[in-house]
């Protein structure tokens, strides 16, 4: 299109032998080139998606962040949102700030009420992506969209989406491994996996001729220098890894956090983001992350339930660069409106100079005590001492499991060839149980052939060969719990 249009510039400009000519020549380029402003202007998205909160049984309030390229004139005040019932609403901005890498998020909310349960495709389509997205034809003129799916159920209950806390813009240098995560976190204890798609451009239609980034036309390898590039998705914690690019430009892609109850999908949030690569010659700094299972305690002169893990970020260049290792604080371990003892985490001070540390710390309770674990994403970023050079990140995700303590005063009393078995009331024990929590909860008795040594906190008894014989939901023993084992 561009060329075309230099060619009917210098067609009508090589016409000088009258002044009116200079005239329209003068008049068309004009025209040309307030097109060309318009088309540039218009184009401007980098990333977004859409999570939705529930607020009454056929009620959401839903909430959309697109990510926007600040070059860019192009302004987007509201949005127009289909809830996939066949109506639509609009959606007007109620945020907008700046988040560094040339880049604003824009927050939108809109409420709506479904006329009966069912399932429902949540999408919007806007002009349009920035220019210049190397995997795909034509993003100057591509619009963006993306969509998430609600599933309203009275056998499933209440269910929110899952939350996408860190930020879909980071950037990435030619031959380093990049990684990304979402922090998915799901406000009901649901069980999410992760997916890569393709980007849309409508509701229903994929994006023009869309490359996947380890394509062999971008000349990538790992970074270690193997052919051919690596581009995947964890599909347990979300870890999204390129190894590595091998062409400097900007890059979409695109993946669903799906969520599972009970063995059944009941909902899933798409994000289409955007990976920035520069040529540049700096490396990545190494994070190092554990992960951890803890039993939770209300007892407060107990301290086996305290978390307390140092964080530690190595830096490979020399001379040693300055390194901030940071944690989002949108995550739900540290959110109060998710638990009333939150998580902490400290870096002090900041920057360090490699190699450098930080502390996390949770003291886990009954409250946080759920059959999914919990994915905590830490982030170590180096400051190249280099001018213009690019910052880049490494990204490590902490798997935690918190299981309920065991019961107090178990006893068995043999009876014949049965064994009743007896623990004081675990409501008493674990106060800090809300009502969902009971009747969502139960204690499984295991039956174990022989003596073997206790099973460790992070192994799963299923996986040992054990099997379940009794299930008792914490809901309905009113006291001591009696169960015959056989």
């Amino acid at each position: 299109m561009f060329e075309s249009k230099k060619l009917m510039r210098r067609f009508f400009c090589s016409i000088q032998k009258k002044a009116s000519m200079w005239k329209l020549c003068f008049v068309f380029a004009l025209l040309l080139g307030f097109i060309s402003l318009q088309e540039a202007g218009a184009t401007h998205i980098r990333a977004g998606e859409i999570t939705g909160v529930r607020t009454g049984f056929l009620s959401y309030q839903f909430t959309i962040r697109i990510y926007t390229d600040n070059s860019s004139s192009a302004d987007s005040p509201q949005l127009t949102i289909n809830f996939g019932d066949n109506t639509t609403s609009v959606a007007p901005r109620v945020n907008r700030f700046d988040i560094g890498n040339n880049t604003s998020v824009n927050v939108y909310q809109v409420n709506h009420t479904y006329a009966a349960p069912g399932s429902y495709r949540v999408f919007f389509v806007e002009e349009n992506r920035n220019a210049g997205v190397l995997n795909m034809d034509n993003s100057v003129l591509t619009p963006f969209s993306v969509e998430t799916f609600v599933f309203i159920n009275s056998a499933v209950g209440l269910n929110d989406t899952p939350i996408l806390t860190v930020d879909p813009i980071d950037l990435a240098c030619v031959g380093n491994r990049f990684k990304h995560n979402p922090g998915a976190f799901d406000p009901d204890g649901d069980s999410l996996s992760f997916k890569l798609v393709i980007p849309f451009q409508s509701g229903t239609q994929p994006v023009n001729n869309y490359r996947d980034p380890n394509n062999p036309a971008f000349n990538g390898e790992t970074e270690d220098g193997l052919p051919p590039g690596i581009f995947s998705i964890d599909p347990l914690n979300g870890e999204l890894i390129w190894d590595s690019p091998g062409t400097a430009g900007e890059y979409n892609i695109a993946f669903i956090v799906e969520e599972w109850r009970n063995g059944i999908r009941i909902g899933f949030v798409k994000r289409d983001m955007q990976i920035i690569v520069n040529d540049c010659p700096n490396r990545r700094p190494r994070l190092v992350v554990p992960n951890v299972c803890v039993v939770a305690n209300e007892d407060p002169n107990e301290d086996t339930n305290i978390i307390n893990e140092i964080i530690r970020a190595t830096d490979p260049d020399i001379p040693l660069q300055n390194l901030v290792i940071s944690s989002d604080q949108d995550q739900g371990v540290y959110n109060p409106a998710f638990f009333n003892t939150t998580a902490t985490f400290t870096f002090t001070p900041s920057p360090q100079t490699s190699p450098a540390e930080a502390t996390f710390r949770w003291d886990t309770r009954c409250e946080h005590v759920r059959e999914q674990p919990y994915l905590v994403v830490f982030k170590a970023e180096d400051d190249p001492i280099e001018q213009n050079n690019t910052a880049l990140v490494d990204i490590q995700t902490m798997v935690i499991t918190v299981k309920g303590p065991p019961p107090v005063n178990l006893a068995a009393t043999p009876q014949g060839r049965a064994t009743d078995l007896s623990w004081d009331d675990y409501r008493l024990q674990c106060p800090g149980f809300s009502p969902a929590q009971f009747d969502a909860m139960e204690i499984v008795i295991w039956r174990r052939e022989g003596c073997n040594a206790m099973i460790a906190c992070e192994q799963d008894p299923a996986m040992l060969g054990l099997r379940p014989l009794v299930r008792w939901e914490l809901k309905k023993p009113p006291s001591g719990t009696m169960a015959p084992f056989r």
